[in-house]
């Protein structure tokens, strides 16, 4: 009898290291990587503002929201996604984040107990990225806690 392998479904991931965390976004959430524009922001805070293709654009200092302070290098790059409402927003990551194919069994959600109380709860689930051949551990950043925290920025 012959054997058919069935091949495991996999998700194509953006991912970077912040500081001692390695992080990921979906790629079907990225409009598109660039190099990091100047960032207007006033002080120490969580969002800044820059000019993406003729629009504003909310920046979301990872390092800031996640530690509570921004970080010493400032982004090279930035990852630029679009909320619900068509509103644009980046993150700023410190190299080009490298792509992974990652499988659906490698993926597991966050606790909600976990994610309510901790600065990581912008995270839905860890993920096992191959890395050669090894795999290491990143945080798979929901886009709705990131569109929640560009709200709640702009409000204040």
């Amino acid at each position: 009898m012959l054997k058919t392998k069935t091949k495991e479904a996999t998700q194509k991931m953006l991912v970077f290291a912040l500081k001692h965390l390695n992080v990921a976004i979906k790629l079907d959430d990225v409009i598109k990587v660039i190099p990091t524009p100047e960032i207007f922001r006033s002080g120490d805070k969580t969002l800044g503002l820059a000019n993406f293709e003729d629009k504003e654009l909310l920046i979301v200092d990872l390092s800031h929201e996640i530690f509570g302070s921004s970080s010493t290098n400032p982004g090279r790059y930035l990852v630029v996604m679009q909320g619900d409402r068509q509103e644009f927003f980046g993150v700023p990551v410190p190299g080009l984040p490298k792509m992974s194919d990652v499988a659906a069994s490698a993926v597991r959600p966050i606790p909600s107990d976990y994610r309510d109380r901790d600065a990581l709860g912008i995270a839905s689930h860890m993920v096992q990225v191959p890395s050669g051949e090894a795999t290491q551990t990143a945080f798979l950043l929901s886009t709705d806690k990131l569109i929640e925290i560009v709200r709640r920025q702009s409000q204040s």
